[in-house]
């Protein structure tokens, strides 16, 4: 009888247990051609106290884009250290070079150095799946490395994704969460050694990603209010809850969170740097033309953006001096939360990924456009090539060892019984080597049961079990 692609099927043979076997589809694609050109491996330092993972990004792709006699074509970029050129990069001083770099819209210098530390060839990429794949590990992990640059760079420098750590967020079909924040799907990908071959692991993720809106309106989702009075009650104490455990949650929603500028909308998305605890209308600044001290409210009034909100307690702060009211400000798309994640929110993720396997594979099949295989620059420019459907292989269910129990019997784990699978029946079984008790202590929380029944009942089962003792020696403490 020959079994449907994803099912395992019971097939007893000739003299022989029934064996469950047959084909399933696994989540790897087949790489059906390995790159056809050499490599340049570059190792990249930058300051990574100063910069995150999204801020590297951009500095290499700002640094392509300001150098294109030495970028042409670009080379691909893992995200931490390394770099891969599919030619030498002419520095003019050899194997290393520094560029500094501005981030867009920015002012402020970031040296990147980058310095030539070896070449992968082809050779060294068909070595993977050869009888050399034990042999210089360096070489293997670097040439690993590369094949997962090039799988993931298309889906990554595409319009709507996200990197987050190895795998990327996908801003197609996302979903409203709880808290002002949603989920987006997320895709990991990763090459895999097998017999004779390399394979193209692919799974799911989820994502959970600052929703882009009001400032204001999403933090009083978050914080859990139904208007602004009831958010400004909240932070000022007077609405019931303690002011620092409000605060606590603010600074939680809005540190380091990218936004975009109603009054401004030339101006590139900037970070909140930190909290001003104080409402519009009564923080004060000296003003630089004519010296006069002014509030916040009043500075905006006289830019024509009159405040709704003047009386709210708190502010965001940019840089040293600079103070915005959270009602100018938008949240910039594309933002991944790092913050605790709230119950109600942990339930609805746990909602959206609990999956049965035909339903996850549904989705890693819907998302093969997604992670751009056929349609790469990079891929097509190397010459590697990644197979459409996913790998049907022949599997079988290995039989467990039989458990030894005493009077030289044996008893074997359960395969037909799909309510008893992966369990042992040990009724009237005996254990294989027996202790023997003489003293027994129960600590006793409630006397609402028959302690001594329960106790003489829990001898008889050990008895069963050949597990002997007696009830002359029971020491009985009380907890209440």
């Amino acid at each position: 009888m020959a079994s449907q692609p994803g099912f395992l099927i019971q097939k007893p043979q000739r003299g022989q247990r029934t064996e469950i076997s047959g084909q399933v589809i696994v989540n790897c694609l087949e790489i059906t051609r390995l790159p056809q050109n050499s490599f340049y491996h570059y190792d990249v330092f930058q300051d990574e106290s100063k910069i995150g993972d999204r801020a590297r990004w951009q500095l290499i792709q700002r640094m392509q884009v300001e150098e294109p006699n030495i970028f042409a074509p670009q080379a691909i970029y893992d995200g931490k250290k390394n770099l891969f050129s599919s030619h030498e990069l002419q520095f003019q001083s050899g194997s290393t070079a520094t560029f500094n770099v501005t981030m867009e819209g920015g002012k402020k210098l970031y040296p990147i150095t980058l310095t030539l530390v070896g070449t992968i060839n082809p050779t060294e990429l068909q070595a993977l799946h050869g009888s050399q794949w034990n042999q210089n590990r360096n070489a293997r992990l670097n040439s690993i490395t590369l094949l997962n640059v090039l799988v993931r760079m298309a889906p990554l420098m595409s319009s709507g994704s996200i990197a987050k750590g190895r795998a990327f967020l996908s801003d197609i079909a996302t979903r409203n969460a709880p808290h002002g924040l949603e989920f987006w799907n997320g895709y990991f990908q990763s090459i895999r050694p097998a017999p004779g071959r390399l394979v193209l692991n692919v799974d799911t993720t989820l994502g959970l990603v600052y929703r882009n809106g009001d400032v204001l309106e999403l933090l009083s989702e978050f914080i859990g209010v139904r208007d602004i009075r009831e958010l400004e009650h909240r932070i000022s104490g007077t609405g019931g809850d303690r002011p620092s455990r409000v605060k606590t949650a603010v600074k939680q929603f809005l540190k380091g969170l990218r936004v975009t500028f109603v009054h401004r909308r030339n101006v590139h998305p900037k970070a909140i740097s930190g909290i001003i605890w104080e409402s519009a209308k009564t923080h004060t600044f000296f003003e630089d033309k004519s010296g006069r001290e002014i509030s916040v409210a009043e500075y905006f009034e006289g830019k024509n953006h009159r405040l709704r909100y003047p009386n709210l307690p708190i502010m965001a702060k940019f840089g040293q001096h600079n103070a915005v009211p959270l009602e100018l400000m938008r949240v910039a798309k594309g933002q991944i939360y790092r913050g605790v994640i709230p119950e109600r929110v942990q339930q609805e993720m746990l909602k959206i990924s609990t999956k049965r396997p035909f339903q996850k594979l549904g989705d890693l099949e819907r998302s093969l456009e997604s992670l751009h295989h056929q349609t790469s620059p990079y891929l097509y420019n190397s010459g590697m090539q990644i197979g459409t459907q996913f790998m049907k292989v022949n599997a079988r269910v290995l039989r467990p060892p039989a458990l030894r129990l005493g009077q030289n019997r044996q008893v074997e784990l359960s395969l037909r019984d799909k309510t008893k699978v992966g369990a042992w029946n040990m009724t009237d079984k005996q254990v294989w080597s027996a202790p023997n008790f003489s003293t027994l202590v129960v600590v006793r929380t409630t006397t609402r049961f028959d302690n001594l029944r329960i106790i003489e009942r829990m001898i008889e089962i050990w008895k069963t079990m050949g597990i002997s003792g007696s009830l002359s020696d029971i020491s009985i403490s009380d907890l209440i």
